[in-house]
């Protein structure tokens, strides 16, 4: 029974990854999804200004990020105790990757200089509204 579950949870990421992750709609799709996904991008440091939100790269890896996020909340319920770190454990190596990809979104955009080159930092969270009628 043990294998039984551990293998529908890792079906279940499987087909996550297949059926989401690996099928990305358009880029003018998965933007308008990106702004139903409530996402909040914060300056931390640097002059954020200049940067280009329309990056195809930065907008794969946010929507992905999304994606993710809908994933966990949805499959959560659904793992046994048992599951539980192991089901973590894969969602947290999925989202590691996802934020490495959206931290090097920029990094092969263009070409700059040293001297053109901006530091920044930004923080991106997802505003959760839990407010009930």
């Amino acid at each position: 029974m043990k294998d039984e579950s551990k293998n529908d949870l890792y079906d279940r990421i499987q087909r996550f990854q297949h059926n989401v992750l690996a099928r990305r709609p358009s880029v003018s799709q998965m933007v308008s999804e990106v702004h139903m996904m409530n996402f909040k991008i914060r300056p931390v440091y640097g002059n954020i200004t200049t940067m280009d939100f329309a990056n195809k790269r930065f907008i794969e890896a946010l929507w992905s990020l999304g994606k993710l996020d809908e994933f966990f909340r949805d499959e959560f319920t659904q793992v046994t105790e048992n599951e539980r770190e192991t089901f973590f454990r894969l969602v947290d190596e999925m989202r590691v990757n996802l934020q490495q990809q959206l931290n090097t979104a920029y990094s092969t955009s263009q070409s700059v200089s040293s001297e053109e080159k901006l530091l920044y930092e930004i923080e991106i969270y997802k505003e959760i509204d839990s407010q009930v009628n």
